[in-house]
């Protein structure tokens, strides 16, 4: 199976910062690059809604195997003007019938003394068919 296309979803870090979180993926053999976008809830209005703010669009480069369906993507993130380098490593699941398939994974974030509160954690992106449900 293929990693590339647009994939949208979820990532929660271990700090309790949860995000959106975007990727349009392009690949050739086991080669994986693209875009990530992250974005972070924020409160709107009163209502107790949240609305999503883009914080970040990094480029992102990395590898994908096909035996055992493992994809390792990594990139920098500018967060508060400090360069944060970022691991994300998935497998590829199917996903019926929410969508065609979903990426399962965690990320890591690898640089040490970095002071922004994030550790790593979880993330599920989806890769749907067509308009999203």
């Amino acid at each position: 199976m293929s990693v590339a296309g647009k994939w949208e979803g979820k990532l929660l870090d271990t700090s309790g910062v949860a995000a959106k979180v975007e990727a349009e993926l392009t690949q050739k053999q086991s080669a994986v690059a693209g875009q990530f976008s992250v974005y972070f809830a924020s409160a709107r209005d009163d209502c107790g809604c949240a609305d999503w703010t883009l914080a970040q669009t990094a480029p992102v480069k990395g590898t994908y195997r096909s035996q055992g369906e493992q994809l390792r993507l990594n990139y920098a993130v500018d967060l508060g003007g400090q360069r944060v380098n970022v691991v994300f490593q998935a497998r590829l699941a199917k996903a019926d019938p929410h969508a065609s398939k979903a990426l399962v994974g965690s990320y890591t974030v690898t640089d040490e003394g970095q002071q922004l509160g994030f550790e790593g954690g979880a993330c599920v992106l989806w890769l749907y068919r067509g308009a999203r449900r």
